[in-house]
């Protein structure tokens, strides 16, 4: 059996399809559960009980389910070169793959495992980051799917209207400042305090707006 030849079936195994054999399927739903499982063991590990208890096991499962991802996620940028929407040469069809939204989430993935073996990071924002390992069902489920493809037709918008969140936020949290840093210097003694404040009373409003008194 030739290296093409079991590069096509890898690349039909690992892509959803309708008409997907047996064994495509199974792979594909012990994938979904292994993201399930996942996201439980972070949500399970941000209490305090459970993770003393249970660090060692957390740890090992999250090894363990960054090694099967780290496999997946090679093997699809070997195999995408024999999928139909694959570009004509080797090299822009792995590049596609690789800039594509559902291998970026791939990478997102794992990526921070990785780094972690070489930098020192905060374990609040590892545990963050594994929740992404969520969207990674959006390969399987269309609705989710629908939502990548709307985040990607109005990006546009949903960047102008961040931008200027951002600028109120900037503006408002700059004017408490120069009015408040002498008066309280303990809630507005630098710029991105006020900001933490000016972000705080927003959402607070913004809550108090949706449930009123």
């Amino acid at each position: 059996m030739t290296s093409q030849v079991i590069r096509q079936r890898v690349a039909v195994l690992l892509e959803p399809k309708a008409d997907q054999g047996f064994m495509g399927k199974l792979i594909d739903r012990c994938l979904i559960g292994l993201i399930f499982l996942n996201v439980i063991a972070v949500i399970a590990s941000t209490v305090p009980e459970l993770d003393s208890h249970y660090r060692v096991e957390f740890e090992a499962f999250n090894i363990f389910s960054v090694v099967i991802f780290s496999i997946e996620y090679l093997l699809r940028f070997w195999s995408c070169v024999e999928l139909e929407v694959a570009a004509a040469s080797p090299t822009k069809s792995r590049l596609a793959y690789v800039l594509s939204p559902m291998a970026l989430i791939d990478l997102a993935v794992i990526l921070p495992f990785y780094l972690g073996l070489f930098f020192t990071l905060d374990l609040r924002i590892l545990r963050v980051l594994r929740l992404l390992r969520i969207f990674k069902l959006g390969r399987y489920s269309s609705a989710m799917q629908m939502l990548l493809q709307a985040f990607r037709q109005e990006y546009k918008v949903l960047l102008a209207s961040f931008s200027i969140l951002l600028i109120m936020m900037i503006l408002a949290a700059s004017g408490i400042y120069l009015i408040e840093h002498e008066i309280q210097p303990d809630k507005f003694g630098s710029i991105p305090a006020a900001m933490w404040w000016a972000t705080t009373t927003l959402t607070t409003e913004m809550e108090l707006t949706r449930h009123p008194c």
